[in-house]
Order: structure tokens, then C-alpha cells, then sequence
């Protein structure tokens, strides 16, 4: 505990310590502080620490969303690049859809394939 004029009671009311071990410290503690213990600013109102807790759900959401969307495309594109090393007879394409990391290079350009046509590049280099 940090040392202060008057002992460890005010280091914890003025949050210059995490540790609240004694009970009637952190009563003290929670009753009457007027600088929070984690931004040393002042206490957050209602408002303002239910707008953290939306914005917090809403990036958790959207990012999940976004990450859930990608590996499904990524996945699709990946099923029809096999598909069409397959019907290319393209033993060096179904293996690169094999490996690791380039795995999700063949899914992409599969789903580029599958929305798009298969590219000239890709067929000249398979025949």
C-alpha cells in the first residue's frame, strides 16, 4: 500500500492503490470517493459508462458479424476453387488449396472465380 499523511485509508479513497483488503477500507472506499481508482478523473455518470457498454457491444457485434462473414465467403471460395482444380485436373491447384496459409489465397480467388469468372491468368497457367 502506498504511504500517504493520512495512511492507507486515503490512498485507497484517492485510488493511488488497487489493493482493498481490509473490509471497512473499501466500505470507505466505495462510499465516499470522489476520483475513481482506474482514470484518477472523476466518477463516469450513468450515461456515459452505458454509452462505453453500447459501443462495446456494437464493435464486438459487428466485428464477429464481419469475421463471420468473411470465413463463410473464404469457405465457399475455397469448396469451388477444389471444385475447379478438379474439373481442371489440376493436381498443383487442389494442393495449393491444401496448404495452410494459401488455403485462404485459393478460397479468395475462388470466390473471385465463382462471382466473377475464372480469370484468364489462372486458366493459361493451369492448360
Amino acid at each position: 500500500m502506498i504511504a500517504s499523511a493520512d495512511g492507507p485509508r486515503r490512498a485507497i479513497v484517492t485510488g493511488e492503490t488497487g489493493h482493498c483488503r481490509d473490509g471497512e477500507d473499501f466500505k470507505a472506499a466505495l462510499s465516499g470517493c470522489s476520483v475513481s481508482r482506474y482514470s484518477g478523473v472523476g466518477r463516469a455518470s450513468f450515461g456515459e459508462a452505458a454509452m462505453e457498454a453500447v459501443k462495446g457491444f456494437v464493435g464486438a457485434l459487428f466485428g464477429s458479424a464481419i469475421g463471420i462473414v468473411f470465413m463463410l465467403c473464404t469457405t465457399l471460395g475455397w469448396a469451388y476453387w477444389m471444385w475447379m482444380a478438379i474439373k481442371l485436373g489440376s493436381f498443383m491447384m487442389f494442393f495449393f488449396g491444401l496448404l495452410g496459409p494459401l488455403a485462404i489465397v485459393a478460397g479468395i480467388l475462388g470466390l473471385w472465380s465463382f462471382l466473377f469468372g475464372i480469370p484468364l491468368w489462372l486458366l493459361h497457367m493451369v492448360r
